[in-house]
Order: C-alpha cells, then structure tokens, then sequence
C-alpha cells in the first residue's frame, strides 16, 4: 500500500514546487509582486478575452494535437470546424474583487496631448488590468511550472517511468474574461487515475496560495470550484453545468474571499481514496493525492467546504519556511483589518459583516 513518504507522484510534485518557490526564496507574495512588474515593465496586450489554454502534457503538447508551448497564445482562427468534448471537468471560477468599481471610471480615452490624462489613465489600467493580468499570469506560472517535469522520472526504470509520466502528465486550461479567471480540469476515464486528481491537487493548490497572495498584495479573490459535465471547444470556449455550478459558488455562495468548493468534488475526492484501499498501483497513487487534496479543504462556519488557505497541508505543500508563511499571513491579516475598519466607517455594515467572519479567521490561525 503507497503512502505519503513513497508515494513517486508526491516526490515528483514537491521536487517540482520546490525548484518553482526557490526561485523567489518560497514566498508567494514575492513572486505576485515580480509578475506584476514585469507586467508593468513589458509592452504586450494581454487584454484579449480569448482563452488562454495550459495543456501542459509530456512533450508539451495540447490535447488539439498541436505543439504550441504552454505559455503561447493561440493562433488567428481557421475555417476547421473546432472539435468539441463533452464530459465531466471540474472547473475553478475566480473573481478578482473591487475591478468593476474602479473600472467604471474609465470612460473616456485622453488625447495624446494630454499628459495628465495619459499619466492618471496608465495608473488606473495598472490598477484594474494590470492587477488581473498579474493574477493569470500566477495562474499560468504555477501550473505550467508544477507541471514541469524534473529529472525523478527519468531515474526510474520502465516501466516505472512511463506509469510516472502518465500519472503526472497535466491538462489543466486556463483562460480569462473580464476580471474572472477559470481553471479547467477534465476527468476522462481515458486519462490515467492519478493524473486527473493530481491536476486537482494542482487546482487547489494554486487557488489556495494565490488566495493568500491576492489579499496579502491588496487584492481579495473570491472563487467557486465544482464538478460537473460541460464541452471543451478546442480553440477556446467551454460551455456547460460544471461551469454554472462553478459560477454559482462564486458568485452566490462564497460571499467573501473565500474559496468555495462544491459538493461534487468533495464527493469525487473522496471516492477516489476509497477506491485505492484494495486496488492496483495506478488506483493506490490516486487514492494517496485524492487524500492530501481532502486535507486542503476545512468546512467554514457557515457549513461551506472551503480550500484552507491557512492549514498546514497547504504550508507543506508549496514550500518554504514558517517564518515565510508566517510573514505572508501577518500581511494578509492586516490587509483584513484594514477592510473592516474601512467599511465599517464608509457605513458598508454588509460587507464589513463579510470581511469581520474573514478577520475572525485570521485572528484565529494568523497568528
């Protein structure tokens, strides 16, 4: 029976995420702040609506038989009819809190001649777009970097190392419109069993430590994250209930920045880990990370399963040392208090209520 300490999918996942957090000496704030930077520092356009798609497999090739890298953008449209897959995906809906307010402001485009105006409308795009793009760009950095794979698979003898590619091989899409960003995970039974539950685990895992980084920077985000059937267009559209269900959760359950996760994949994760009690090696590898995503989620006080972005599981799982973690918590404590007390002096009782059951939270486990 595998367990946590010889598991090969769980060394292969943390030998990964330890190289990508060494990078920024394993703080998550740290690496938000670098994306945002280069964003400001960089003359691309990456205000376009179309999705962004991060099939990292082996070889780094997409699921559409192309071999784009993860990170390019799509390609113009073809006149090829899109193939479309119908089936069970667990989808992630994110919400970067405060953008539609400030972006009503910008209504007009200044003239050219107008310096002060040029100047007040590049601050107010580095606030509401440059905030968003950052945020998908950390999506897109932890996923294509966790799905990266390192040299363990490559000492592993066939046909070992094959059972390990496949059981690590990522299809995880991403893309964005607006202020949301949606993560897709599909759940074929063609995949390998692991692979399906590590790119939940992924999922998790990078809601949980951007969740954390968002509010430590100044930025709350809100998700929604359920299991459910949809199609997946190739060439950039999903349509369907998982991604209904997804919203929902968002939009109308979370009600703070909180990480809502639904029922359905709570259910799903834990059947899966039934099922490696007394099964094969490829159901056993399943069971073991179905296991550690169960222990990322803790239930809120309103009975809502959340992803527990302050529990020890997650500090394991992305690495780096306490004094770190805590550094990261204390910011993102003080950033919570700062909303209640700004909210409730603006008379805003309904969303100083919201943020008070987050700095509850915070006063409980932050410290």
């Amino acid at each position: 029976m595998l367990t946590e300490e010889t598991d090969p999918i769980i060394a292969e996942v943390r030998a990964i995420r330890q190289a990508y957090a060494a990078r920024f000496d394993y703080d998550v704030g740290a690496i938000f702040d670098d994306i945002r930077a280069r964003e400001r520092a960089s003359q691309r356009n990456d205000n376009s609506p179309q999705l962004r798609s991060v099939h990292s497999g082996a070889g780094g090739e997409q699921r559409s038989g192309t071999t784009r890298r993860p990170d390019e953008r799509p390609g113009p449209p073809t006149t090829t009819e899109p193939k479309a897959t119908f089936g069970h995906y667990m989808i992630g809906v994110f919400d970067v809190l405060g953008q539609r307010r400030k972006l009503r402001t910008q209504t007009d485009v200044p003239p050219r001649n107008d310096d002060v105006g040029q100047e007040r409308l590049i601050a107010e795009l580095r606030a509401t777009a440059g905030v968003v793009i950052g945020f998908r760009q950390l999506f897109r950095q932890f996923f294509v970097g966790a799905s990266r794979p390192t040299g363990l698979a490559d000492s592993l003898p066939e046909p070992q190392r094959a059972e390990m590619l496949a059981a690590t091989t990522s299809e995880i899409s991403l893309w964005g419109v607006s202020d949301a960003i949606f993560v897709g995970v599909p759940l074929a039974w063609t995949r390998h069993p692991a692979a399906r539950v590590v790119d939940v685990r992924r999922s998790l895992l990078a809601a949980g430590s951007i969740w954390l980084a968002g509010l430590s920077a100044g930025h709350p985000l809100r998700g929604g994250m359920e299991i459910g059937t949809g199609i997946d267009i190739e060439g950039g559209e999903f349509y369907g209930q998982a991604l209904e269900a997804a919203y929902h959760l968002e939009s109308k359950v979370a009600g703070l920045p909180r990480i809502v996760v639904g029922p359905e994949c709570v259910q799903f994760l834990e059947a899966v880990k039934r099922d490696g009690d007394n099964s094969d090696t490829s159901s056993q590898l399943a069971a073991v990370t179905a296991d550690r995503c169960l222990s990322m989620l803790r239930q809120d006080t309103d009975g809502q399963v959340v992803v527990d972005g302050l529990g020890q599981t997650m500090l394991d799982e992305i690495g780096g040392s306490q004094d770190s973690w805590r550094d990261q918590a204390l910011r993102a404590h003080e950033r919570v208090r700062v909303y209640c007390r700004d909210f409730r002096d603006a008379g805003n009782t309904r969303l100083a209520a919201r943020y008070e059951i987050l700095l509850t939270l915070f006063d409980e486990r932050a410290t």
